[in-house]
């Protein structure tokens, strides 16, 4: 897995490691301070874990932050990554032309925190990689150039609110497939930009 520290509560990433075979890992030269750290298995894509932070959190923001001193070594920051489960499906506008590079994110149901996204692909395909849980997805494609979206967000299973949304429920080790959404046009959408 990859291990990363990132100045704590920031996004920014002040360095990282590779852990071996055996799971060890070691993160050299960072400056005294405040870090969060996050084990992520994507740098292993045949893994089936999903990404974690520092301690047992799904989210940076519930992340226990780990203070490094000045010539002390830090240890026993430690990670089990759980087996997780995936959610996929396919984007499409009401007419089923495929829509690329629309964001879809899985919103931890109840609680508003999104735990993972990506962008539709070139044929409007997606995956998401999840800790086991319920989920609520939203679709929502980033706009036209000029801060106006062209389609209408929208939360499975083709609804404009998370309130209405059916929850994903993600096993380990399973594939929920067929999470598909079908964008309808914004109702300000100016069919020509004049940005």
């Amino acid at each position: 897995a990859c291990v990363a520290a990132y100045y704590a509560g920031t996004s920014v990433p002040a360095l990282s490691g590779t852990s071996g075979a055996g799971g060890a890992y070691e993160i050299l030269g960072l400056e005294p301070g405040s870090y969060d750290v996050k084990f992520d298995p994507t740098c292993t894509p045949t893994s089936h874990v999903v990404a974690q932070w520092w301690k047992d959190a799904s989210t940076q923001s519930a992340a226990t932050a780990v203070t490094v001193k000045a010539g002390v070594d830090t240890t026993g920051i430690s990670a089990d990554l759980a087996s997780g489960g995936q959610i996929s499906g396919r984007v499409q506008n009401s007419s089923g032309s495929v829509l690329q590079s629309v964001e879809v994110a899985a919103v931890e149901a109840g609680k508003a925190t999104v735990v993972a996204s990506a962008e539709s692909g070139p044929q409007g395909n997606y995956t998401l990689d999840l800790p086991a849980g319920s989920y609520d997805v939203v679709f929502n494609e980033g706009g036209d150039g000029c801060g106006q979206s062209i389609y209408a967000a929208q939360w499975w299973k083709d609804v404009t609110s998370e309130s209405a949304a059916k929850p994903v429920t993600v096993g380990p080790a399973k594939m929920t497939t067929g999470v598909n959404s079908a964008l309808v046009l914004a109702s300000s959408q100016r069919l020509i930009p004049d940005c």
